[in-house]
């Protein structure tokens, strides 16, 4: 107890000079201490009690300190925490709700602010029998309207005496991409001040900006002299019927009098406020209401009335009734209706909707996403001038958010409260550590949103999302019933409703996806490991059967936990994207493969071979320093081995590497090692297969001699195993040798060796390659008109073959010729061709 006092006193210190870290630290060091009531174990004794409330009070002083620290920080998710915390300690202490409403606010979370002040005005109804202070009042009204001293950037005259210091906002962010929506109410407002009432529903998916785009509007309202009344309708089993338009008649001057005897005859609630005895009165009822706006609107200190009520998706049956009887009453009154609902939860209000419908009795106003301008331009009123990074911010929250408003300023507060994003001293956006912009976590607003959206479905439906959103983003319908093991009439069943209320959305005839990824992401993250990992087994015994692809297959499986399905279908995704030219899909999936085989037993024969494949990659890529790095761990894993023939491959390996670093020496000595070991265990090809390595390390050094001598001892052990194919390599890379030693005659003879040789196999392919090599010669030796000839031979077979890529070169080549004979018009019809298959390639 006393080292939790001496912390409070250092924490309250540091709090006073500003050393706000500091006192956090300390703060935290003296819950840590806490360990229950104090002296708990003397609950009776009378000076127990009395100390026990005197530390129940540092409690709570500590916890309201430490979430004003939070909170000046900027890190208003703890500050949250902390004030929920002290609130369990003391369930009617207004200042906790106060601290508590302006973090929700200054984290964006109006709504979250109100349900604050909601919840403590019920429980001071029911338990005490009174009404929170006026102060409270007043900041409801302030957040309500977003617009609270000290807090909110409008200017005001005389400025606040006590300004608050919190280090930013998000409570209210710029209005920014509903010009075309705004200037419908705005028009529709001039229609009513002129007589011409009416009703309009904002619509739109939960985050989208409804409540925003109307307060707007309810603001330009009130400048043009018109009477604005507000109501909510709240998400709860049970609730006074009437209640969002009893709550907005509230704000009406005179109008509680005025109705006082109508709604409460001898001051309590009739019989149509608490049970079904509504239906049986509600003309009645409606008419009064009605009536009493109707009067309203004439009020001379107005010019018009509008009634806005919220989230119409939870209202009773008596309220809807009341809207509609109101909605078909206005047309010849200075009266605007505005309702809001949530798209995702229309089809609960269809009914009542098509009945306005057929009256015209109301139109709709849909809001979309925020495009990626309108992110920017959000973005760009937070940020300072000197913030240069605002493209790169706005990209992330756009593709994390999909445009919808809510989430991005969710995402935004994450990103400041992580230290991602850096708010300079005049509260705005002045920096950007965008090396951390990679991740995509869901931050807990968005979750509880989400949630929210969820809550109402069934079992069943929930249980088909999941399994969707273990599939993806996009889900394939047939994929969607084999895995789930029903028919499509089935699905579509469950489907229906989900595709009605927007969770799903149709993009194809057979493919379907979640609205937003967030959707997916909340749901996938809700499902247990052990259920996740049967899922994704479903999954993937359904796509085996339809033949599914491998790099899809290998995602479940190592969701699953499968190992060794997971690693035999990352090589063969690795392959197949290899043989597509995709460099980089392909080192992804080795490289993803190589993580895996740690997980199987006996891994290193399969490690071996894994990183071979890596190996022969990346030299076709070029990226020398990873293939060497691969090379030297393949050297390593084969000693550890101790097999020999592994080291001799992993020496001819070694050849190509060096040569690559210009290490020729090094390279020669790596293919004597890998000649010398093949020679001892008897493999005779893989011994030649060393020499030709050796030898081309010798032509590339211009060391004629030694790559003759090399090819020659290749070609005669193949002689000696009867390798035909690899004679006429042999023979071929003999004929490029001496060309290069301007010995045309013998690189001829060589030539035609080769060519006999692929003749007798029936290697056409082979055949192209010696006609552009005997081409090349007689190009070499002025013989132009020899050259042509065998060069458009050559376009013949590649175009019989269908070999495209070589199609720019060959007629390129052809075009060169013509021009150097001196036909440019043929010339220009060979060039063009090339232009044209660059351009197709």
């Amino acid at each position: 107890a006393w080292e939790f006092g001496k912390r409070q006193e250092r924490a309250e210190a540091a709090r006073q000079a500003g050393k706000l870290e500091e006192a956090i630290d300390e703060y935290r060091a003296a819950l840590k201490l806490r360990r229950g009531a104090f002296l708990a174990e003397e609950p009776y004794e009378d000076w127990a009690i009395e100390v026990r409330e005197e530390w129940q009070e540092r409690h709570l002083a500590i916890l309201s300190g430490l979430s004003e620290c939070l909170a000046l920080r900027g890190r208003y998710t703890e500050a949250i925490e902390a004030c929920n915390h002290a609130l369990v300690l003391d369930l009617y202490r207004e200042s906790l709700y106060r601290q508590l409403m302006l973090y929700h606010y200054c984290a964006g979370e109006q709504a979250l602010a109100l349900q604050v002040f909601r919840r403590y005005a019920r429980v001071l109804k029911e338990e005490l029998s009174t009404v929170p202070s006026p102060d409270l009042a007043r900041l409801k009204a302030q957040i309500e309207a977003r617009d609270v001293p000290g807090v909110d950037t409008l200017r005001r005259y005389p400025r606040p005496r006590r300004p608050l210091r919190f280090r930013y906002s998000l409570g209210r962010t710029h209005f920014v991409g509903r010009d075309q929506e705004y200037a419908l109410l705005a028009e529709r407002l001039k229609e009513v001040l002129e007589g011409s009432g009416g009703a309009v529903a904002v619509e739109g998916e939960a985050g989208v900006g409804k409540t925003r785009l109307v307060e707007e509007f309810l603001g330009y309202a009130r400048s043009c002299g018109a009477c604005v009344l507000s109501g909510r309708c709240y998400e709860r089993e049970l609730g006074p019927t009437l209640e969002p338009i009893v709550d907005a008649l509230g704000s009406l001057p005179a109008m509680g009098e005025r109705t006082s005897g109508i709604l409460y005859p001898g001051g309590e609630e009739p019989g149509y406020l608490q049970e079904a005895e509504p239906y049986d009165n509600s003309s009645r009822v409606y008419h009064t209401l009605t009536r009493e706006l109707i009067r309203g609107s004439h009020d001379d200190s107005y010019k018009g009335l509008v009634l806005f009520v919220d989230d119409v998706q939870w209202a009773d049956s008596v309220t809807l009734g009341f809207l509609s009887y109101l909605a078909k009453r206005l047309s010849g009154e200075q009266i605007l209706l505005v309702v809001a609902y949530r798209r995702e939860d229309a089809a609960g209000l269809s009914g009542w909707l098509d009945h306005l419908a057929e009256r015209r009795a109301m139109s709709t106003l849909s809001l979309s996403r925020l495009s990626i301008d309108d992110t920017s331009e959000l973005l760009e009123r937070m940020s300072s001038r000197a913030f240069g990074e605002l493209p790169y911010l706005a990209d992330f929250l756009q593709r994390e958010s999909e445009g919808n408003p809510f989430y991005a300023v969710e995402y935004l507060r994450w990103l400041i409260e992580a230290g991602v994003v850096e708010i300079g001293a005049r509260r705005r956006i002045s920096g950007l550590k965008s090396e951390l912009l990679q991740e995509s976590a869901l931050p807990s607003g968005v979750r509880s949103l989400i949630q929210a959206r969820l809550r109402g479905l069934n079992e069943e439906a929930r249980d088909l999302l999941m399994l969707a959103a273990v599939i993806g983003r996009t889900f394939d319908l047939e994929l969607l019933c084999n895995a789930a093991a029903h028919g499509e009439a089935s699905i579509f069943r469950i489907m229906e409703p989900l595709m009605a209320s927007g969770l799903i959305v149709e993009a194809s005839e057979e493919a379907y996806h979640f609205s937003h990824d967030k959707l997916r992401q909340a749901l996938y993250e809700d499902i247990w490991g052990y259920r996740r990992r049967g899922l994704h087994l479903r999954v993937a015994a359904t796509l085996e059967e339809a033949d599914g692809e491998p790099a899809e297959l290998a995602h479940h499986y190592l969701r699953a936990q499968a190992w060794q399905p997971a690693l035999e279908n990352l090589v063969k995704a690795a392959r197949k994207v290899e043989e597509s030219y995709a460099w980089d899909a392909a080192l992804k999936s080795y490289a993803r493969a190589l993580e895996v085989v740690g997980k199987l037993p006996d891994p290193e024969e399969t490690r071996f071979e894994l990183l071979g494949a890596r190996e022969s990659l990346l030299e076709r890529i070029g990226l020398r320093e990873e293939r060497a790095t691969t090379v030297q761990e393949m050297f390593e894993l084969a000693n550890r081995m101790g097999d020999r023939a592994r080291i001799a491959e992993v020496h001819v390996r070694r050849i190509g590497v060096l040569t690559a670093l210009s290490d020729p020496t090094g390279a020669l000595e790596a293919g004597q090692a890998a000649v010398t070991i093949f020679r001892e265990l008897g493999h005779k090809a893989d011994e030649a297969r060393a020499h030709r390595e050796m030898s081309y390390v010798c032509w590339v050094n211009q060391d004629y001699a030694g790559s003759l001598e090399a090819n020659f001892r290749a070609l005669q052990i193949h002689r000696e195993l009867g390798d035909r194919p690899g004679e006429a390599g042999d023979a071929g890379n003999i004929a490029q040798v001496y060309r290069s030693m301007g010995d045309y005659e013998q690189a001829l003879r060589w030539v035609e060796e080769a060519s006999r040789i692929y003749d007798e196999l029936g290697d056409k392919a082979s055949e192209v390659v010696r006609m552009d090599t005997v081409a090349t010669l007689h190009r070499y030796g002025g013989g132009l008109a020899t050259t042509l000839p065998l060069s458009l031979k050559s376009l013949r077979f590649l175009t019989e073959f269908g070999s495209k890529n070589f199609f720019v070169t060959q007629h390129s080549t052809c075009g060169t010729l013509y021009l150097d004979l001196g036909a440019p018009e043929e010339a220009l019809e060979y060039f063009r061709a090339s232009s044209y298959f660059d351009r197709e390639r």
